[in-house]
């Protein structure tokens, strides 16, 4: 038996070597194909770690054994080359889905925490980051497809320094509010687009970073609360619950809740409505409450935010409103903050970020305002 194994390696080897799909180092075979002759298929393997079975004078079924694997929708997955995510070698699961193109380590041989690889389409690059958890600090890939997109190459990008945060513009103050400090509820979008680079890094990594930035300057003087939308990262509409309620000296418990990764659809219409909930029963009547709204796209399931926001406008909680990035739903957002008392004068009554310099200025030019109104 071990014999004719042997010999049916051979014969796929022997009829099969023309079909190479990496021309440095030794012949590699394509498997998980079902042919007499190698066409087309789903990954390489050296010819000593290739299984077949079937009828050699037929039709072959093979299989590589090595230890990453990839399903029949990608056209090849390498291991152990010099530019791959991991710096060569690791046991890598590959698979192609109709929207987002994941790269996810085996379980096997995988150093801890760096498993779990989120890879988007950029135009013609495919674009990979660790988990932001991982030792490295999360780091970014970019990758492309060379040989008319059948060999993937994802190269390191330069580890970049954040960008410096310019100087806060109006809106400071020093000391406590003459008023008593006010509840801020930070409502901020971690759907599956903040997953997407801007610059450098992922929408999800600079919000993180701003809001981190708020709390720097404003902790001890706001009372800051946390609402993460969706409620789930796995589920497109599952509006967002309040992660950290509104109270003294949240920024510790806040910073936590931000360690998660983005997913999933963009509530806002529901997620704006549990925060009023939350308000009506926080027992906090007495001081001046905020809602300060992050997205980075618009309402994609199918509720009403303007009539939440006015809703909240009605129990005399306002709302401020940040687009992040290119993508938003500029007509939306400009209703929202018209509907929330708090439109700025101009074209756009919301505030426009593009990156972590500009999202932490609006955050904190917005924070800024609050003491006294």
């Amino acid at each position: 038996m071990q014999h004719l194994r042997g010999g049916i390696v051979a014969l796929a080897a022997a009829l099969f070597a023309v079909a190479g799909c990496n021309s440095e180092g030794p012949p590699r075979l394509r498997t998980q194909w079902t042919s007499p002759v190698c066409q087309s298929g789903a990954g390489c393997c050296d010819e000593s770690e290739l299984r077949c079975s079937g009828d050699p004078d037929a039709e072959l079924t093979c299989s590589c054994f090595k230890s990453w694997r990839c399903d029949s929708k990608l056209d090849e997955c390498t291991q152990d080359a010099p530019d791959s995510p991991d710096g060569g070698g690791g046991a890598w699961t590959c698979r192609v889905d109709v929207e987002l193109e994941r790269c996810e380590k085996d379980g096997s041989n995988v150093p801890e925490g760096l498993n779990g690889w989120r890879c988007t389409q950029e135009g013609d690059k495919v674009v990979c980051q660790r988990p932001l958890n991982t030792p490295d600090g999360s780091g970014g890939w970019d990758c492309s497809y060379d040989n008319e997109s059948t060999v993937k190459r994802c190269v390191r990008r330069q580890q970049l320094l954040p960008p410096a945060v310019p100087p806060l513009v109006g809106g400071t103050w020093s000391g406590p509010c003459t008023g008593g400090a006010p509840d801020v509820m930070i409502v901020l979008d971690r759907s599956g687009s903040m997953a997407w680079l801007s610059g450098w890094q992922s929408k999800w990594e600079q919000a993180q970073a701003a809001v981190r930035s708020v709390l720097a300057t404003y902790g001890k003087r706001v009372r800051f609360g946390l609402m993460l939308f969706p409620g789930a990262p796995d589920e497109d509409c599952v509006a967002g619950t309040v992660t950290v309620p509104a109270a003294d000296n949240t920024s510790a418990a806040i910073t936590a809740a931000l360690g998660t990764l983005p997913g999933g659809g963009t509530p806002i219409a529901a997620s704006l409505a549990n925060a009023r909930t939350y308000f009506a029963s926080s027992g906090s009547s007495g001081r001046d409450r905020y809602v300060l709204l992050v997205t980075d796209g618009g309402e994609t399931c199918h509720g009403d935010p303007v009539q939440q926001v006015q809703a909240l406008a009605s129990a005399r909680i306002k709302t401020y409103v940040v687009g992040f990035g290119g993508d938003v739903d500029s007509v939306l957002l400009d209703a929202l903050a018209h509907a929330g008392g708090t439109a700025r004068s101009g074209a756009l009554g919301y505030y426009e970020a593009n990156d972590l310099a500009t999202l932490s200025v609006a955050m904190k030019n917005i924070v800024g305002q609050l003491c006294g109104k």
